[in-house]
């Protein structure tokens, strides 16, 4: 599932699944302080307030009480997300479109590909519409209107 430590793969070796739809963005930081470094933070003040240590013992024992937990489940924590979201289908309201266009946007850009192949397949630009002047407007209001936009 993952090819780097934190960096999800691009499809599962075993079965093949593309993993375009994972994002589990700041979701593992945020579970892995709120149920880890917040329950262990107890432990480092009843240490302080027990056993009042000096800095450097907070050093050797506080520090890796708090990084060494919080950084071993980022990675059990990231692979839960992720079958979270497929299980469930899961994406942001209509935004379905928005990320099939930017996943295959990206994939072109990675093979190389320009989004069309010649010129003719590309969707022709309509011209801009002519923007209308209310009629509520009355003629003094658009003369001084007008003053305004030459002076």
């Amino acid at each position: 599932m993952f090819r780097r430590w934190l960096k999800v793969s691009d499809r599962c070796e075993a079965c093949g699944l593309d993993y375009d739809f994972a994002a589990p963005d700041d979701g593992p930081a945020f579970f892995s302080l709120c149920f880890i470094a917040f329950p262990l933070l107890f432990l480092v003040v009843w240490f302080e307030v027990a056993m009042n240590p000096p800095w450097w013992a907070h050093l050797l024992v506080s520090a890796p009480l708090m990084i060494v937990p919080c950084l071993a489940a980022l990675h059990p924590i990231k692979g839960w997300l992720v079958a979270s979201q497929y299980v469930n289908q899961a994406q942001e309201a209509g935004t379905g479109a928005l990320w099939a266009g930017l996943n295959a946007r990206a994939k072109r850009d990675a093979e190389g590909r320009t989004p069309y192949a010649t010129a003719a397949e590309a969707a022709p630009v309509a011209p801009a519409a002519p923007v209308a002047v209310p009629s509520a407007l009355s003629a003094p209001a658009s003369d001084a209107l007008a003053e305004r936009a030459d002076g």
